[in-house]
């Protein structure tokens, strides 16, 4: 099998990726300066490298994206999300629904707003969370609710992460007496 020489700050990336254990919902976040060099990587090297692994890629800059998006091969295991924190960010949503990756996210989260009428179309998965850490704010409960049944009636897998705060342990992650840990469900798994 041929070597590839990959750029020295995506192997630093794979190392860091490699020595941590994320758990459910917490996606590794990609600095805009190094999805350039990971966008031919993607497709060609990370399955073949980490077979059995998913790959929760965040971004906020979609349009970013959008241009990488014809470099990119992209496979199963390498899902791709955009975050919305506000109906002023909301057309990232779109963004992400033009590229050709194949299990589509949203990261609603620090969610700071309301995001009525959200177009579902085309998306595999919703995860809503509030702000943590001193002066972070509050998050409505009626924002998270409208989320959630926006992504029931859409068939959208919604995951409710936080509520956030100074405390967020301690505020937890129910939301009306129940923990919400819906993820998407693919063809073939199992």
């Amino acid at each position: 099998m041929e070597e590839t020489a990959w750029p020295e700050e995506a192997q630093d990336d794979l190392r860091e990726l490699d020595e941590r254990s994320l758990p459910r919902g917490c996606a590794p976040r990609v600095h805009p300066k190094r999805l350039q060099c990971h966008a031919p990587c993607l497709g060609a090297h990370l399955p073949g490298t980490l077979a059995g692994h998913t790959f929760q890629v965040l971004t906020k800059r979609s349009a970013r994206l959008l241009e990488l998006n014809p470099e990119i091969d992209w496979p199963g295991n390498v899902w791709m999300g955009i975050s919305v924190e506000t109906q002023d960010y909301a057309f990232r949503i779109e963004n992400l629904r033009q590229t050709d990756a194949q299990v589509k996210f949203l990261s609603l989260e620090p969610l700071l707003g309301p995001l009525p009428g959200l177009d579902l179309h085309g998306i595999d998965w919703a995860i809503v969370g509030g702000e943590s850490g001193p002066g972070a704010k509050p998050l409505a409960e009626e924002w998270v609710v409208d989320i959630r049944d926006q992504c029931l009636g859409a068939q959208v897998p919604f995951f409710f992460k936080q509520w956030g705060g100074v405390h967020k342990k301690r505020a937890g992650r129910v939301l009306r007496g129940h923990i919400w840990d819906q993820v998407p469900v693919l063809a073939g798994a199992g």
